[in-house]
């Protein structure tokens, strides 16, 4: 009779130390700032965190209902699914960046980072839309500063400030004075 007692009273804390735990891990999946997925290789998701409802505007009902590749820009779902056959041949995926449309008919740039186990694809994956927009932005200035410095008709240079030695110097001004 002690033992069955015993044995009672361990299982009890077993199931309490796993119930514990799982909350613990619950909280810290749905509180993460990344959006976090379990799919299938068959293209479904499984679980996903609370940060894709906010990311992309669907439910997780929405999302868990299509296959994942349906969200995926036309663009992209070439390089996206040879990045899934490289997750069903047990290859980790890190650094995969592709978009994934919102509900709002824009598409978010997302950044992946995937492993396999068993059946299974265990992934986190960042929201970079931001960065990629103020990288588009970085280029477009670049680009108008290359056109205007190479086109101007104006002499342009830019000089040390140690000796007043050129530096560089625009096409005109190299034209103009006679120096390469």
């Amino acid at each position: 009779f002690l033992v069955a007692i015993y044995l009672l009273s361990r299982e009890n804390k077993v199931k309490q130390e796993l119930s514990a735990k799982t909350s613990e891990q619950e909280r810290f999946f749905n509180n993460s700032i990344d959006m976090l997925c379990i799919a299938d290789l068959n293209g479904y998701f499984k679980l996903l965190n609370p940060e894709w409802e906010r990311t992309l505007g669907y439910s997780k009902t929405e999302l868990m209902g299509k296959p994942f590749i349906d969200f995926v820009h036309p663009d992209d779902v070439e390089s996206t699914t040879k990045a899934v056959a490289d997750l069903s041949r047990k290859n980790k995926v890190s650094g995969f960046v592709n978009r994934y449309l919102h509900k709002d008919g824009s598409y978010r740039w997302i950044e992946w980072c995937s492993y396999p186990e068993g059946d299974l694809i265990y992934a986190s994956a960042r929201n970079i839309t931001e960065y990629k927009k103020a990288e588009e932005a970085l280029q477009k200035s670049e680009q108008l500063f290359a056109n205007i410095y190479n086109l101007s008709p104006e002499l342009i240079a830019v000089t040390s400030k140690k000796d007043g030695a050129i530096m560089i110097a625009n096409p005109m001004f190299t034209k103009m004075l006679d120096y390469t």
